[in-house]
């Protein structure tokens, strides 16, 4: 038993096909999966705050990756990803469009 417990544990995450339908923008660097909670956090970059924006200029941006976000997820041929790391409260994901990480556009 715990054997099988560590193969679960130690097999890397494979990503997989994802419907643009099945993910929510909730801002330029979060999403929901599934109608899911937790919010996930994508791997790779970290945009400006929407709702806990600084100034405007920080708003401003972090309205304009969202919306980035949403374009690139609307165009489709995603793959999802979970990574496991020690990052709470948010857990971190891959979101692929083709064959390009999200995060590289």
């Amino acid at each position: 038993m715990l054997l099988l417990l560590f193969l679960l544990i130690a097999t890397p995450a494979i990503a997989e096909p994802i419907d643009p339908s099945d993910v929510r923008v909730i801002d330029g660097d979060t999403i929901r999966v599934y109608h899911q909670q937790p919010n996930v956090r994508l791997v790779g970059f970290n945009a400006p705050e929407t709702r806990k924006a600084e100034c405007a200029a920080e708003e401003e941006l972090g309205a304009k990756a969202t919306r980035r976000l949403r374009d690139l997820i609307r165009a489709g041929h995603l793959e999802f990803q979970y990574v496991r790391c020690s990052c709470l409260p948010k857990r971190k994901e891959h979101l692929r469009a083709t064959t390009e990480e999200i995060a590289e556009r």
